[in-house]
């Protein structure tokens, strides 16, 4: 298994842990500081008086989010975290070493 379909099979792991804690993809796109990907205007939801009348901390931003796009990007953060892990092993290591 290459590191990268390890790293989507964490997000994947992850994503449906929290979904199974009732959380939906924007919530955990929130929670994890992926942005949504915006399509068309972003004026659009100004003129809809149903979303005007949401309090502002469910307006949210207008956007489409995939499942796929979520894993993909969550993937992208569980790498990052795996090459800070391994940074700071190679730096321990350089201390015993030295």
């Amino acid at each position: 298994m290459t590191r990268r379909a390890a790293a989507l099979a964490e997000a994947a792991r992850e994503i449906r842990r929290l979904e199974l804690e009732g959380m939906g993809l924007f919530l955990i796109a929130e929670l994890y500081r992926i942005p949504v990907r915006r399509h068309g205007s972003r004026y659009f939801s100004s003129f809809d008086t149903n979303h005007l009348m949401l309090p502002e901390y469910l307006q949210g931003q207008p956007g489409t989010l995939t499942l796929g796009y979520l894993q993909e990007q969550l993937a992208d953060r569980v790498e990052e975290i795996w090459d800070r892990e391994d940074a700071k092993r190679s730096v321990t290591h350089l201390r015993r070493a030295g």
